[in-house]
């Protein structure tokens, strides 16, 4: 038997590597052309420089305004420090007497409320012996600070002879 013969087309070999296709297609560049696009960029930016600023870039008032941004760091509170120093100075001072009558009152309300927290805790029925040993020993740290309160009032009433006679009691 004989084979068939069939016709089968030739086609031709292109290797051409030198003018492929692949060239034409844009991709990086290189490092010469890189460099010359940089330099020329150098050479047009010295060329033409920028002109002076015609006036000051920052004022005398915009640099103070930087200057409270930068001390606290972005947010300038509403109410700086020397401010707040500037109202303590200005505001009437109090005297001695004044301050530990004050205290005096406060250190009272203190003794009065933890009183009334054992009193609520015991009418809710919810008092622990361990509570009651806490509070009562915040109430004795009171006391000792009300009587040392009260000797250094009773020591400004004997120095003001002119006293007005309201010293607050126990």
């Amino acid at each position: 038997m004989e084979k068939p013969l069939v016709a089968v087309p030739k086609f031709p070999k292109r290797v051409d590597y030198e003018s492929s296709r692949v060239q034409y297609i844009p991709r990086r560049r290189g490092v010469d052309v890189i460099r010359a696009e940089i330099d020329a960029e150098y050479e047009r930016m010295r060329a033409a420089p920028q002109p002076p600023p015609s006036r000051a870039m920052l004022d005398d008032k915009e640099k103070t305004r930087l200057a409270e941004l930068m001390r606290f760091r972005g947010k300038v509170p509403a109410v700086t420090p020397e401010q707040v120093a500037a109202q303590a100075r200005a505001a009437p001072k109090k005297s001695e007497q004044q301050q530990l009558e004050e205290m005096f009152e406060q250190i009272v309300g203190e003794i009065e409320e933890r009183r009334a927290f054992l009193r609520d805790l015991e009418a809710a029925g919810r008092l622990k012996l361990e509570t009651v040993h806490i509070v009562r020993s915040e109430i004795q740290q009171r006391v000792a600070d009300l009587q040392r309160v009260d000797a250094l009032l009773q020591q400004c009433g004997a120095g003001s002879a002119a006293g007005t006679g309201a010293s607050p009691s126990k």
